[in-house]
């Protein structure tokens, strides 16, 4: 994946998102938090933080040790079906295009509200009310009413 054209400001916000689904998750969420949060600092060429480094040092090393027997297990995650998987990652994409989209709306200082949500809709392929339900099932993203701007 290239780099994405957003903000350290934006890039802290991704990774604080990261960080919150890790500490609050346990399984493949957190296995998942993880790798996303390694993978996202790669792409965007910075230095991943701490907690990141460590989490992932810890996994692999469990792994390179052979105290477990597979990256899985080293991670806490499950193993899916290539089915499962291709869904998993189409959902995973739009969530993740959809956070950085609302991300790059705040650091704007955009209104959060329901034509936001549609335009974001318009330019990752889903609907309006999807980017509403995902922008507010997701706690770890700045909560603003529809008719005050971010702060």
């Amino acid at each position: 994946m290239s780099r994405l054209d957003i903000s350290p400001e934006v890039e802290r916000l991704e990774l604080e998102g990261y960080h919150h689904t890790f500490e609050s998750s346990q399984g493949d969420r957190r296995a998942l938090a993880l790798l996303q949060a390694i993978c996202f600092c790669h792409d965007q060429q910075i230095v991943a933080p701490e907690w990141a480094a460590d989490a992932f040092a810890k996994a692999s090393n469990a792994w390179f040790r052979l105290q477990v027997c597979s990256l899985d297990e080293a991670f806490g995650a499950k193993t899916m079906t290539n089915g499962r998987r291709m869904q998993a990652l189409q959902r995973r994409n739009v969530r993740f295009k959809i956070s950085a989209e609302i991300r790059q709306a705040i650091a704007a200082r955009k209104s959060v509200n329901r034509a936001l949500f549609e335009e974001i809709g318009r330019k990752v392929g889903c609907s309006g009310g999807q980017v509403d339900k995902i922008y507010y099932a997701t706690k770890w993203i700045p909560k603003v009413s529809d008719t005050k701007s971010a702060k």
